[in-house]
């Protein structure tokens, strides 16, 4: 089975287009390199982002590790997941729950990224 995914780095905001980058530190220099993600919602923009790491002066994109990211709000779900259709379900899920909230403190996330750990979600 093939599939084709396509990540963006760049949003329309409704008032123009936006480009995400990241930072990313290789042997001492900082590089700003454009953010590779798949959008789940738009308001708040929420999406999903494999891993980006660097292993000496090679960079990678880790496809078995995926995050939930609120970019514009600078927030991050505690949690890493296997695949991206997993991370898109787990997004998901925390924007439909009414109990909790990208504004929501910082212990009331991560409560709610370990009781989906836990199986409690």
């Amino acid at each position: 089975m093939s599939a084709f995914v396509r990540l963006d780095s760049t949003v329309d905001n409704q008032i123009g287009y936006k480009t995400y980058r990241t930072p990313l530190s290789v042997e001492g220099t900082t590089y700003s390199i454009p953010a590779a993600f798949m959008r789940v919602s738009q308001d708040p923009l929420v999406v999903v982002t494999p891993d980006i790491v660097a292993n000496g002066a090679v960079v990678e994109l880790r496809f078995s590790s995926w995050q939930v990211t609120a970019p514009e709000l600078a927030r991050t779900l505690p949690l890493r997941m296997t695949s991206m259709a997993t991370a898109v379900e787990v997004a998901n899920a925390f924007i439909a729950d009414s109990g909790v909230s990208w504004s929501s403190a910082d212990e009331d996330i991560e409560a709610w990224g370990l009781a989906l750990k836990a199986g409690g979600r």
